[in-house]
């Protein structure tokens, strides 16, 4: 069994296990919560009735969700902070609007996914955009698609870096390697979903992207299809796409 499958695994035995253990009380969480006990509180989150589940309850799982992730990352276990903090958020799905949680997700998350990168467990590509998807970050978005040109394929970096236009506009034309990411897109087979990814980001970023655009590959038709009424539209007397 692979480590990260170990680590959903070790998950699901302790939610197993939880429910054979006695119901705790408002006021036990509470206690555990201020003591920072949060490998003992984490399995009675739910003894409090779905009903009685208030605002003081939230709370108190919030910061049970951030102290237990700490905790990961105290044993230098960034796969299981990963999983850890991806599965409190499809648990907990108000955790989303706590800025504290998202950022402690967000950053235990690149550190899981360049775990998973590099120990090669398989598939670290496509579990990174659900993961991204599910936060509004900006800043996320970028971070990954960087993780993605480091460990794939450039063109693999193009969903995250439209993941970041759409939260950020503009803001992305400026991101580091993105004109790496646009050019081999625009060499990708037509039935490829990340062609118009890359010439609608080639489109919004010509400013940054002309000379990039310039440098490409002309003699690959495939390109030079697509670049071409981009740069007639903007720079009309290019020698690369004739008359």
């Amino acid at each position: 069994m692979g480590r990260l499958a170990a680590v959903l695994c070790a998950l699901a035995v302790c939610g197993v296990a939880r429910a054979e253990e006695k119901k705790y009380t408002m006021a036990d969480l509470e206690a555990l919560a201020k003591s920072e006990s949060w490998a003992e509180l984490l399995p009675h989150l739910e003894d409090i009735p779905p009903a009685q589940r208030n605002p003081k309850w939230q709370a108190v799982v919030e910061r049970c969700a951030i102290g237990s992730i700490k905790g990961f990352k105290k044993d230098r276990n960034p796969l299981g902070a990963l999983v850890h903090a991806d599965g409190l958020t499809k648990r907990y799905t108000f955790l989303k609007k706590s800025k504290a949680f998202m950022s402690i997700r967000a950053e235990a998350g690149l550190k899981g996914f360049m775990a998973c990168f590099e120990e090669r467990y398989g598939r670290c590509d496509e579990r990174l955009l659900p993961f991204v998807e599910e936060d509004g970050s900006f800043d996320l978005a970028v971070s990954a698609a960087q993780l993605m040109m480091k460990h794939a394929a450039h063109y693999h970096a193009l969903p995250f870096y439209k993941l970041a236009w759409d939260r950020g506009k503009a803001r992305v034309c400026g991101a580091k390697r993105l004109a790496e990411a646009v050019l081999a897109g625009l060499s990708l087979p037509d039935d490829d979903k990340k062609v118009p990814l890359a010439t609608s980001l080639a489109e919004a970023c010509y400013a940054q992207l002309k000379d990039a655009l310039l440098k490409g590959s002309f003699s690959d038709k495939r390109y030079k299809t697509r670049v071409c009424p981009i740069l007639k539209r903007r720079a009309p007397k290019k020698d690369q796409c004739g008359s």
